[in-house]
C-alpha cells in the first residue's frame, strides 16, 4: 500500500463490514427456487410474481410490506446475477423474466 501512497496509515483503515445472513434463503437457494418457478411458467413472470410463488413454496409468512419488499429485492438481485441463463423480457411498461 505504501508503494502507491507513502502517507497511508494502515492502522487507520477499519475492517470491512460483514454482511448479514439472509433470514429466508440459504446461499444459492434463492436462485434454485427461481429456476424451479420459471421452469414451470407458461409466460414471463414479474419479480413480484416470482417472489410470491417462492414465498408459497417456502411457506414464508410475510407480516408486512417491508418484508415482502426485502424478499423482492433478494429475488431481483438473484435474477440480475443470472444474466446468462435468465432472460429479461420487457413488455409495455412491465419487466418479466424467462429462462433461456
Amino acid at each position: 500500500m505504501r508503494l502507491f501512497d507513502p502517507e497511508i496509515r494502515p492502522e487507520g483503515i477499519g475492517p470491512r463490514p460483514r454482511r448479514r445472513c439472509n433470514a429466508w434463503f440459504r446461499p444459492g437457494e434463492s436462485l434454485r427456487l427461481i429456476y424451479d418457478v420459471l421452469r414451470d411458467a407458461p409466460r414471463p413472470m414479474t419479480t413480484r410474481e416470482i417472489g410470491e410463488r417462492m414465498m408459497d413454496l417456502k411457506s414464508i409468512a410475510v407480516s408486512d410490506d417491508r418484508q415482502r419488499a426485502l424478499i423482492q429485492k433478494t429475488v431481483l438481485a438473484s435474477l440480475n446475477r443470472a444474466k446468462d441463463t435468465i432472460e429479461r423480457v420487457e413488455t409495455v411498461g412491465v419487466v418479466g423474466w424467462w429462462v433461456r
